[in-house]
């Protein structure tokens, strides 16, 4: 679309990385909140490595870094995936250690220590994506036989110390995701999803009233739109790597294809609110998504028979109010034909 905007002029390097600073400083505000699913999980990484590093250190666990490495990790978003992750690491790591242990007893000299680390580091990189625990087995004999060729010792005691770091960061791992912050939101999928509908058309609404203009409730309501997408895209990514997909009551199903609609939904109102043409929506446009709004959220809840407004008069639209309008009749038509439970022959956003 061709905004007809006046181009931007470049400001000296000074004032162009203040701004650059500023910009990212106000990224960072409104992003930084518990309610952001991606700000707890790096929060709660951060504190759960950083508790690792002090431990080791007050310790004085040799290769304490394995530790922190191993918490790193481990540790995922919810329970339900840092859990077998954990146990995955472990089990790898005391079949590792063995192997290891067993390496050492035939092979002595540096050669055959490099000989037999060139294809373990090989099939470590080849099972990163088959199996967590395949790829740990071969990792752990990999380490062990290069620190053991770095300061020569027993193998036995790199490979118990290497198997005890991991230990620790699978117990820091489970610590943080049980008390820092705990994501079990991944059967709330519906919940989420009604958040995201809701809060994107929202957005929508208060474009179409303003128009063009421009102000700090309009970037309050698109940061919430924003984040609660962001939370209902990552809930159905979690469910998807746990393979509960199937066992989330169908509204899985519905979210695989309304949170990409939802974007466009929320690129159609940025296109509106930055088009120097724009003008305030009818008011009879206005209330009509007001009551598919209502609608929706009736829907979600479960509801239905919930009442249904009735077709969006086209005429008078501008082309951009037009294209806002097919996308949330193409989102009601997707909700409601999965709560219907019946197959839908709508047309899927590219």
């Amino acid at each position: 679309m061709e905004l007809g905007l006046p181009r931007a002029a470049q400001l000296p390097w000074r004032e162009a990385a203040f701004l650059a600073l500023g910009q990212a400083w106000q990224t960072a505000k409104v992003n930084a909140t518990p309610q952001s699913l991606s700000w707890r999980h790096a929060a709660r990484v951060s504190l759960a490595t950083t508790a690792g590093f002090l431990l080791v250190e007050a310790l004085h666990i040799p290769f304490g870094y394995w530790a922190t490495m191993a918490t790193l990790l481990i540790l995922q978003p919810s329970v339900a995936t840092t859990w077998p992750r954990g146990i995955e690491r472990v089990a790898g790591s005391v079949l590792g250690a063995v192997l290891a242990v067993l390496i050492g007893l035939v092979i002595y000299t540096p050669l055959g220590i490099s000989l037999v680390v060139f294809p373990l580091i090989v099939a470590t990189m080849a099972l990163r994506r088959v199996s967590y625990s395949l790829h740990v087995l071969f990792m752990t004999p990999a380490f062990v036989l290069v620190a053991d060729y770095a300061a020569p010792a027993s193998e036995m005691v790199y490979a118990i110390s290497r198997l005890g770091n991991n230990v620790l960061g699978c117990v820091l791992a489970l610590l943080a995701t049980f008390f820092l912050w705990p994501d079990r939101e991944a059967d709330d999928l519906d919940q989420r999803l009604a958040q995201a509908v809701s809060a994107n058309l929202k957005y929508l609404l208060a474009v179409l009233a303003a128009g063009g203009k421009w102000d700090s409730a309009i970037a309050r309501l698109r940061r919430e739109a924003g984040l609660a997408s962001n939370n209902a895209e990552q809930v159905l990514q979690r469910l998807r790597i746990e393979r509960r997909l199937d066992r989330s009551s169908g509204v899985g199903l519905a979210a695989l294809r309304t949170l990409p609609l939802l974007r466009r939904v929320a690129g159609s109102t940025a296109r509106i609110s930055l088009s120097p043409q724009a003008e305030p929506a009818p008011p009879e446009l206005q209330r009509w998504i007001a009551e598919v709004s209502g609608e929706i959220d009736a829907l979600l809840r479960g509801d239905a028979d919930a009442g249904a407004p009735g077709p969006c008069v086209a005429e008078g639209l501008t082309a951009l109010q037009a294209d806002a309008v097919a996308q949330v009749q193409l989102l009601r038509g997707l909700l409601r034909g999965h709560v219907h439970a019946q197959p839908v022959s709508l047309p899927v956003p590219a």
